[in-house]
């Protein structure tokens, strides 16, 4: 994916444009509050600068907690996604 649609996203999840924010403090609750057809996203924050990951598995949630970096998590469904960058 280019920088700038990774930009873009990033802008439209902090906006409230696309998806929502999940106020969780584990994967599995995040899994929990995941509706059919929506992926779980994160908005890294490094000191440098800043991540749009893909957090579908526990593994990758560990990793992201592993970093201890601070992040944002968003549930986006895969078909209002690809709306939004067509």
């Amino acid at each position: 994916m280019k920088t700038k649609t990774v930009c873009r996203i990033m802008k439209a999840l902090e906006a409230g444009d696309i998806g929502r924010r999940i106020g969780a403090s584990s994967y599995g609750e995040a899994s929990f509050y995941l509706r059919h057809g929506e992926t779980l996203f994160a908005i890294a924050q490094y000191p440098t600068h800043r991540v749009l990951l893909i957090v579908d598995t526990a593994e990758r949630y560990q990793q992201l907690e592993y970093k201890e970096t601070p992040y944002t998590l968003y549930a986006i469904e895969e078909e209002k996604l690809e709306q939004f960058l067509s």
